[in-house]
């Protein structure tokens, strides 16, 4: 089985859990830097995102701050967003490295019955060609659905 592919904002799905693509870059405030494509739409919806996902991601203590996949969580809106980082610098071009990895990490942390729905990872700001990028998502399952959102 594999995801299910939609035209449409990730954010307008009934879903067990948001994931968008990110990257590592924490600013001298201690927030993630969120400021082109999914990210950026994902910060303005959840404005205690950007800090709240730095400080996740500045407590892994791993070099470059690599994390692969993180579940920020809001306890006070019981809102959760999960984060597939896919560059270091929010200047770089995405990796395919990095969104396997994170990929990786998300296929091991998710529960069996949840739903998932993820912009189309790196075609973006990212700046790979979707054909690039396709290998990787057909070996997601249906319980993905990835959105492409028309700019």
């Amino acid at each position: 089985m594999t995801p299910t592919f939609k035209s449409g904002d990730v954010f307008g799905a009934k879903t067990g859990l948001y994931v968008i693509t990110a990257n590592s870059t924490i600013d001298s405030k201690g927030a993630l830097v969120m400021g082109t494509g999914a990210a950026k739409d994902a910060a303005t919806r959840f404005p205690w995102l950007p800090k709240q996902a730095g400080d996740a991601i500045s407590s892994i203590g791993l070099p470059n701050n690599d994390y692969g996949f993180i579940v920020v969580r809001n306890q006070k809106k019981s809102q959760s967003v999960g984060l597939l980082q896919v560059k270091r610098h929010y200047s770089e071009k995405a990796s395919l490295i990095l969104l396997g990895y994170g990929l990786h990490v998300l296929e091991f942390w998710l529960p069996s019955k949840m739903s998932v729905a993820m912009n189309f990872p790196c075609i973006g700001a990212g700046g790979l060609k979707p054909e690039v990028v396709l290998p990787l998502l057909m070996e997601l399952d249906n319980r993905y659905t990835i959105y492409t959102l028309e700019r």
